[in-house]
């Protein structure tokens, strides 16, 4: 992660004895800047836990019956490749073979598909940004950071630099939260399956869809 400066005047408390300095134990022990860097912390493990449930489920999928392990599929490549080719793997096995409630759980990982790449794009703003630091007294107060701002008139996507918190990343914990709840479904639902793809159950594709 890349740093630059600037200096930036800011509104400040007057030092007291109820008001510690910056600089002391009590303050520097958690203030905005460590609370940001927890946020961000936060926003990554997550994405690492969707990327490894897309996982998962390609494993399932490639080798239901577990005959090699560790699995050799799905270990390299972008995370958008992984996105896609577990996806496409899912709709045309689940497809194919009609399994029970198969219909439903297509929508579901489509739906997946598309938020996914959406939040691989935040995930990617976040991580490879360059971000400035705003100080005040020679102290970091907080970072300038990027933000994707879309064009009312032509739909265009602009990056600009804006004050960046720990509640800006927070936000994208809920969108993250919800792809990381359908996706264990999904898994849990294929683990179900397993014995429809392994050939030990017989499918005739009347409970493709249970709402039909």
């Amino acid at each position: 992660m890349g740093y630059g400066s600037v200096a930036v005047v800011l509104d400040r408390p007057t030092m007291t004895a109820d008001h510690p300095s910056a600089s002391s134990p009590e303050v520097r022990a958690f203030d905005g800047v460590d609370d940001f860097h927890m946020a961000l912390g936060e926003f990554l493990v997550s994405f690492q836990f969707i990327e490894q449930l897309y996982r998962q489920i390609g494993w399932l999928l490639s080798d239901p019956a577990r005959l090699t392990w560790p699995p050799v599929t799905f270990r390299k490549g972008t995370n958008q490749q992984l996105i896609d080719g577990v996806t496409d793997l899912y709709l045309s096995i689940v497809e194919s073979n009609r399994l029970p409630n198969g219909a439903p759980m297509v929508a579901r990982i489509a739906s997946m598909r598309d938020r996914s790449h959406a939040l691989r794009k935040t995930r990617n703003i976040l991580v490879h940004a360059a971000y400035i630091e705003m100080k005040a007294g020679r102290e970091v107060v907080g970072y300038l950071g990027p933000r994707l701002v879309v064009d009312p008139d032509t739909g265009d996507l602009t990056e600009v630099l804006e004050p960046m918190s720990a509640a800006d990343i927070r936000r994208e914990l809920a969108p993250a939260a919800e792809i990381a709840f359908g996706l264990n479904l999904i898994h849990i639902q294929l683990i179900h399956w397993l014995p429809h793809l392994t050939g030990d159950a017989q499918v005739d594709g009347a409970e493709w869809d249970h709402k039909g």
